[in-house]
């Protein structure tokens, strides 16, 4: 573990702020049941259009923010993984067999006969 962490370290920021995102959804999506209950138990038991209305535009705009929410807690994690990924991949592997790369994509390109060498019996 402690050789992944260094790797890790930069991205710990983003990847809390992606677990925040994501537990935001998922109180998003309990408090509308609350919001549910509350429409049924008082606007429509009582026959009050208002309560109907307010607490209905209530939780419209909870699903639009969770809806946000729910993109940006995948966003960060998937760019955490790949930031992890790439510096892993540059720290890890590059010095020993990389020389003139610099980018992932050149990374990949200059290494796949290296690594597929290794698996030429299959």
């Amino acid at each position: 573990m402690k050789k992944f962490y260094k790797y890790f370290k930069p991205e710990i920021p983003a990847a809390i702020l992606g677990i925040i995102f994501v537990g935001s959804v998922a109180f998003i999506e309990l408090y509308q049941i609350q919001l549910m209950a509350e429409i049924i138990d008082n606007g429509i038991a009582n026959s009050n259009f208002d309560i109907i209305l307010s607490v209905g535009l209530k939780m419209i705009w909870l699903a639009l923010l969770g809806a946000i929410l729910a993109i940006l807690g995948l966003v960060f994690p998937s760019q955490v993984s790949n930031n992890f990924a790439f510096i892993y991949f540059t720290g890890y592997f590059a010095p020993s067999i990389i020389t003139d790369c610099t980018s992932l994509q050149c990374i990949t390109q200059c290494n796949v006969p290296h690594f597929f060498a290794g698996f030429a019996w299959f």
